[in-house]
């Protein structure tokens, strides 16, 4: 409770640490992964699991993004081997096979728009961060940056890579092919 500070629930299941958490886009579940390898969804007004975990990675799951494609929430959910996988979140099932591009753990995700395509942007510590289309779940920019990818953010076409003790702001180079707009902020 924010007003007294009182805990409200303590949530358990998973088997090793947990990393992050992500609430849904309308409120109501939220998502945590693990060292476990798992995603654990929980209802927020029950306090209760969804389900049983999503099961599919084959490590330390990483980093976590919750957004929409098209009307259809969705978790994306990147492990330590680099590879990053889609979930349905409301059918609590895998898109596809994983994306796979990253050489080294992906450490932060990110879930936005580029005009209309609806996008994932992933970093990591291969000083790399990726566009990927949700849609086609195909590749459509990749910015070197200096050093390892330790954050993530993204708004209004716009992502935000920090990365050792700097921060920048780009627009992907794909973005003027999706908006039609130029480029603006600083390039990697």
């Amino acid at each position: 409770d924010v007003t007294t500070g009182r805990e409200l629930a303590t949530l358990t299941g998973h088997e090793g640490p947990i990393h992050e958490a992500a609430i849904s886009p309308d409120g109501k579940t939220l998502a945590s992964p693990s060292n476990d390898r798992t995603i654990r969804l929980w209802d927020l007004a029950t306090r209760t699991p969804l389900g049983g975990p999503l099961e599919g990675h084959t490590h330390p799951v990483t980093a976590l993004a919750v957004g929409h494609l098209d009307d259809q929430p969705v978790i994306a959910s990147a492990a330590g081997s680099g590879s990053i996988r889609l979930w349905d979140l409301t059918a609590r099932t895998a898109l596809g096979d994983p994306l796979e591009g990253h050489t080294h753990p992906v450490t932060a995700l990110a879930v936005g728009h580029l005009g209309y395509e609806s996008v994932l942007v992933s970093g990591s510590e291969d000083a790399s961060v990726r566009v990927w289309s949700l849609r086609d779940r195909t590749p459509l920019a990749v910015v070197a940056v200096p050093a390892p990818v330790t954050a993530l953010a993204m708004s209004a076409g716009t992502v935000v890579a920090g990365f050792g003790a700097h921060v920048v702001a780009f627009q992907p180079p794909s973005a003027d092919d999706l908006t039609g707009s130029p480029n603006v902020g600083d390039r990697a």
